[in-house]
C-alpha cells in the first residue's frame, strides 16, 4: 500500500520487501512503475548482499540512465542499484532493448559495470526460448537468488497500449 508520495512509497515498499525476506518467503510485487526495482533491489541488497542475487529485466529501456535533473526515477533504478552499492552490474540481465536510448555513453557505463544486455534485434535473430535460457544459466552462475521484474513496454504496444513509453 503505496502513499501518494514517490519517496514514501518507496520506503513502505523496501521496508516490506525486506520484512517478507526476513521471514524466508519470496515477495511478489505486481504494477507500479518500474522505479519500484530500486526499493525492492536495495532490499534484497541489505538481505542477501549485492552479489547475493541476480536480476533478470525483460524492458524496452535500460533503465540505467544515470542521475539528473531530467531523468525520471522510472529510468534510472538499476543505474542506482549499481551505483549505490545494492546489486553488482555483472549480475544484471537485460532483454528487450530497443528504441532510441540510452545513449552511447549510458551503454559505455553499462559496458564498464559488467551488465548483460540482448537487444530486441538479438531475440528475434536468435529466438527467445535461446535468449531466456542463456540468462537462466547466466543468473545462476552468478548468484544463488534470481529477481525476475518485467516493464509491459518490452511488449509489442500492439498488444499493450497502456504503456506510457511505447517504442
Amino acid at each position: 500500500d503505496c502513499p501518494p508520495d514517490l519517496d514514501a512509497c518507496h520506503a513502505s515498499l523496501q521496508r516490506t520487501v525486506s520484512e517478507i525476506l526476513a521471514q524466508g518467503a519470496v515477495p511478489v510485487v505486481l504494477g507500479g512503475d518500474h522505479s519500484l526495482a530500486l526499493p525492492v533491489t536495495r532490499a534484497l541488497g541489505e538481505t542477501l548482499g549485492p552479489g547475493g542475487y541476480s536480476v533478470i529485466h525483460f524492458d524496452t529501456h535500460a533503465d540505467t540512465e544515470p542521475r539528473g535533473p531530467r531523468v525520471t526515477a522510472h529510468a534510472m533504478p538499476f543505474f542506482r542499484a549499481v551505483d549505490e552499492g545494492h546489486l553488482l552490474g555483472r549480475n544484471l540481465i537485460q532483454i528487450g532493448l530497443r528504441g532510441a536510448w540510452p545513449e552511447p555513453a549510458v551503454f559505455d557505463w553499462m559496458r564498464s559495470q559488467g551488465i548483460t544486455w540482448h537487444t530486441m534485434d538479438e531475440v528475434e535473430d536468435r529466438g527467445i526460448e535461446v535468449v531466456v535460457a542463456e540468462a537462466i544459466e547466466l543468473a545462476g552462475s552468478r548468484a544463488p537468488k534470481t529477481y525476475l521484474t518485467v516493464d509491459v513496454d518490452v511488449l509489442d504496444p500492439a498488444f499493450a497500449p497502456g504503456t506510457g513509453t511505447p517504442e
